[in-house]
């Protein structure tokens, strides 16, 4: 038995029984074996094995077999193994999925990939990007984060206008960063370190416009009993606004149509944690909003971090409860209550939907089925206000429609759709996340594949970990049940995504299922439920994934994702 690498020394009690089996192909190699197992699950630190074996007499003529008796935390889904020859050089490394669903029952895995020396260079998928900041100009102390594709990064370095501003060494890598005032454009670059050298860059420019869509509180303050507050509205000549809505915490209490901007609020007192919101309604249907603490006055400005969470309760059937009162929910932050300050129907608030297709060649008897399926389910469930974008994917995904309210425009590149290539569903995943990167609001994504994750230089957990960020859940219609045995679709990464942002996977066996599919996550969007509270500092993503939902009742389950409504 392995001794696992945990510098808390304490037993278990979710670790199971398990043998990796490794098949090493015949080579010549001086000297020791290194060996290095990696076990991962959705959730938590990979766990790691380091093992040294002299290979036995007679190893370059004939296959070696290596049996390893470890004990796994009971999430895990993937494992690699790397083997290393004296002096440090990999030779070689392998990795494989534990299977469906035999696995805990006889707990053994065995790699049948044969070990060796690559024959050529692999092409480096890129180590990291940058997230373009949310709010638009990007002007004084911002949070800028990346997404990083390899584990090893040690460090990332942010630069701004080709200075040295902020070098972070811990996941996520997230950095403050001062803009400074005025709109000009700056050259946002960040660079990725390995070992102590640099493994890879991006950048970006911000600002590159002077004039972007916003609404701002320039002032809260109290008059006659009552709440006197104004705001200011800029947009592109192109665009034109429909009124501008003012709120108390989540009670709607006065609507302009035209300027000036201001409103005075039948409020006579407001405690430390209630918040004014101005939300500015755009002729396309979208919306842009703003908050402060209502405390805050007109001389300080008071920004209010609002974390969203967005609910769906089904009972035992799986049915959605629609007509919930605010006192059935409760809400919990890494165990500690929180007060709920906003509740509504979420279908007050406009939606942004991702669709995604995998249009990989295994699809292209079932496009026409799926393309007529999809195209319904776009049509009945945006609403005006509401937004979609159209992703398709096979070896790599394509944004086939930008997000947009052009309903018959997303008709018409859906039509155009045709099946080729492999299918890197999780690389499609990510890229789908990034076009909610600027969006506020109500989000979700809703995925159609008909096999597993091939070539993909992201992973499930990845996806994870940026759905419940960005506060998006995933539905994902899987159709790989239409093959029967002759498909065998791996259920849990795609049970554990879905399960982990909010959403749920729906496996079809018959092409006349998916119209129901999409009739019912149509049904879900509809049943949303939205809760949001306030906090003293943004919330990293791994606190977010720590908000928690109650609901009471018999019988009732809730499925939730928070988010965070401003930065």
């Amino acid at each position: 038995m392995l001794e696992l690498a945990d510098a808390a020394g304490a037993t278990r009690p979710d670790l199971a029984p398990a043998t990796v089996s490794v098949l090493l192909a015949p080579a010549e190699v001086a000297g020791a074996l290194a060996i290095a197992v990696l076990a991962a699950g959705f959730e938590g630190e990979p766990q790691r094995f380091e093992l040294t074996l002299e290979p036995p007499p007679g190893w370059s003529e004939r296959q070696l077999e290596i049996r390893l008796d470890l004990e796994l935390s009971d999430d895990v889904d993937r494992v690699a193994v790397g083997v290393a020859a004296a002096g440090g050089e990999l030779w070689g490394a392998a990795e494989a999925e534990w299977g469906e669903p035999d696995w805990p029952a006889e707990g053994t895995l065995r790699i049948t990939r044969n070990l060796r020396p690559a024959a050529a260079p692999v092409e480096a998928a890129p180590v990291l990007r940058l997230l373009p900041p949310r709010q638009a100009p990007v002007r004084g102390p911002t949070r800028v984060r990346v997404l990083v594709s390899e584990p090893a990064i040690e460090r990332v370095v942010f630069e701004l206008d080709g200075q040295p501003v902020a070098e972070e060494t811990e996941p996520p890598f997230t950095a403050l960063i001062d803009f400074g005032e005025g709109d000009r454009p700056r050259v946002l670059r960040a660079v990725a370190f390995v070992a102590g050298s640099e493994a890879g860059e991006d950048r970006i420019t911000v600002n590159e416009t002077a004039i972007e869509r916003r609404v701002r509180i320039t002032g809260v303050d109290p008059a006659n009993g009552r709440l006197r507050v104004t705001a200011s509205l800029e947009l592109p000549a192109e665009d034109r606004a429909e009124g501008l809505d003012f709120y108390f915490n989540d009670r709607l209490l006065v609507a302009r149509a035209e300027p000036p901007w201001q409103a005075e609020l039948p409020v006579a007192t407001a405690g430390p944690r209630d918040f004014v919101r101005v939300v500015a309604r755009l002729a396309d249907g979208s919306t842009i909003e703003d908050a402060r603490l209502a405390a805050g006055g007109s001389s300080e400005r008071i920004e209010v971090n609002l974390v969203q969470v967005f609910a769906v309760v089904t009972d035992r059937s799986g049915e959605p409860q629609l007509g919930l009162t605010r006192d059935r929910f409760a809400l919990r932050l890494a165990g500690r209550p929180v007060e709920l300050q906003r509740f509504a129907p979420a279908t007050e608030v406009s939606l942004v939907l991702g669709v995604v297709i995998d249009t990989s060649g295994s699809m292209w008897s079932l496009m026409p089925d799926t393309q007529r399926a999809g195209s319904q389910f776009l049509a009945s469930t945006l609403r005006p206000g509401d937004r979609a974008f159209l992703v398709d994917f096979d070896t790599r995904p394509r944004l086939a429609a930008p997000t947009t309210g052009d309903v018959e425009l997303l008709l018409r590149r859906f039509a155009g759709l045709e099946a080729d290539g492999f299918t890197a569903l999780y690389d499609a995943v990510i890229f789908s996340m990034l076009q909610f990167e600027q969006e506020p609001g109500r989000k979700a994504l809703v995925v159609l594949t008909d096999g597993d994750d091939y070539r993909s230089r992201f992973t499930s957990r990845r996806c994870i970990r940026y759905g419940r960020e960005l506060g998006v859940p995933v539905y994902i219609i899987a159709l790989g049940g239409l093959y029967g045995e002759r498909r065998d679709v791996r259920r849990l990464p795609l049970e554990a995504l879905a399960r982990s942002t909010g959403g749920r996977v729906f496996h079809i066996t018959g092409i006349e299922q998916l119209a129901d599919a999409y009739a019912r996550i149509e049904q879900e969007l509809r049943s949303q439920y939205l809760l949001a509270f306030s906090t003293e500092r943004p919330l990293t993503g791994a606190e977010l994934a720590e908000v928690k939902v109650e609901i009471s009742g018999r019988g009732l389950e809730v499925r939730s994702v928070a988010g965070v409504a401003r930065r």
